[in-house]
């Protein structure tokens, strides 16, 4: 609760359709002065004054064995998105729009077709709800085939 009052304090408001809040890490005053707003945690890597208060560019590893889903999904897919994608998307609505595309996202085309689509919906979503401010947006769509379910590639 205290981290939320300071981002009240600040003025930080909420930066996506899931009411989160832009992460942001906050800078010791020097003596007398106030405490102000220093870094966007996504700018973090090299900051080497913020790394000595125990701001780091080390990455949080997450290994997922997707065995179980990939057999019980065909295709089984993955988003890999910007914050121009996810402040606007909520994740299972992004995931129901490429089911709906009408593309076959068991073939290149398809993943390449489904993934444009995507990006000119997250267009379209940002235009109406920031105008011009909308933020970059950047997305690979990653389609997994079980091996039982996949074809025979021709030699």
């Amino acid at each position: 609760a205290e981290g939320a009052e300071q981002a009240d304090l600040r003025g930080v408001g909420y930066k996506s359709v899931r009411a989160e809040r832009p992460a942001l890490v906050v800078g010791r005053a020097p003596k007398g002065g106030s405490v102000q707003p220093r870094l966007a945690v996504t700018r973090a890597l090299g900051d080497a004054l913020l790394q000595t208060q125990g701001l780091t560019w080390k990455p949080e590893v997450t290994l997922l064995d997707l065995t179980e889903p990939a057999s019980a999904l065909d295709p089984l897919l993955l988003i890999v998105g910007s914050d121009g994608l996810w402040d606007l998307w909520q994740y299972d609505e992004a995931i129901e729009e490429l089911l709906a595309s009408g593309h076959d996202l068991r073939t290149e085309e398809g993943v390449r077709a489904a993934n444009d689509s995507l990006l000119k919906m997250t267009q379209h979503k940002g235009e109406e709800l920031l105008g011009n401010s909308t933020d970059d947006t950047t997305s690979v769509l990653i389609s997994i085939i079980p091996l039982s379910h996949a074809q025979p590639q021709p030699p």
